[in-house]
């Protein structure tokens, strides 16, 4: 517990450097490498907390967008059950599915991994083909 501290602090603190855009994809390891105080006991790939290496990759500009790309799967299958198109039982599924993942995500970084992308592709991938099933003279907007 106490290093994944020290690793949410060092994060914090250098992604104030470019708060805006972040230090680039990929920066963590050579960061850490170069500027981890505790190098000697051992050197990460990543910062074990998705949401500050987000920010310490992309900035808020990137961690808001990725934000508004979550927001808007969880809304368009809102919009779908609300219209009856998806049973109650399914979107309960896909909402904690999306949960468990977003809590998985403050203990762990897998966005560089296949799992997570394919998760992504399934979970998100049934979430937006809901909104798709509207045909233009039904749909709800």
């Amino acid at each position: 517990m106490g290093i994944r501290h020290h690793m949410l602090l060092f994060g914090l603190e250098h992604w104030k450097k470019n708060f805006l855009f972040g230090l680039g994809p990929g920066i963590t390891k050579p960061l850490m490498m170069e500027k981890w105080p505790y190098r000697h006991i051992k050197v990460y790939n990543d910062l074990h907390n998705g949401y500050v290496e987000m920010l310490l990759r992309l900035g808020i500009v990137g961690f808001l967008m990725i934000a508004a790309i979550i927001i808007l799967l969880i809304r368009e299958g809102w919009i779908a059950y609300r219209h009856g198109l998806v049973s109650g039982d399914l979107m309960l599924f896909l909402f904690a599915a999306m949960a468990l993942h977003l809590l998985v995500t403050a203990t762990n970084f897998r966005m560089l991994s296949f799992d997570w992308r394919y998760y992504w592709f399934l979970f998100g991938g049934a979430l937006l083909s809901f909104e798709r099933s509207f045909s233009s003279d039904s749909s709800p907007w």
